[in-house]
């Protein structure tokens, strides 16, 4: 069901009041999505963490070029997010 001209207009009016008292809201309103923090990341990080390590010892252990390179590269992956996820928040000062 749409809104009514009156809510519309009377919605419209509560978006201009809210911009003026916080501007950080009244551009969210406006300006679309809200930027949502990343929480996915440590749970990546730690995934891939436990993923590779015992994927490249296996891909030695059993003389598989393939396998250790995977885990290689899926350790790289990890700790360069890692490390990435850290400047991020250091920088933004939490």
């Amino acid at each position: 069901m749409g809104l009514t001209d009156e809510e519309r207009r009377r919605l419209d009016e509560l978006a201009d009041e809210l911009s003026r008292e916080d501007p950080y809201l009244g551009r969210a309103l406006t300006g679309g999505w809200l930027r949502m923090p990343r929480r996915w990341e440590p749970a990546v990080v730690v995934v891939l963490g436990l993923v590779s390590l015992p994927l490249a010892v296996l891909g030695v252990t059993l003389t598989q070029p393939l396998l250790f390179a995977a885990g290689s590269v899926s350790l790289i992956v990890a700790v360069w997010l890692g490390l990435a996820a850290g400047f991020r928040r250091r920088r933004r000062g939490t």
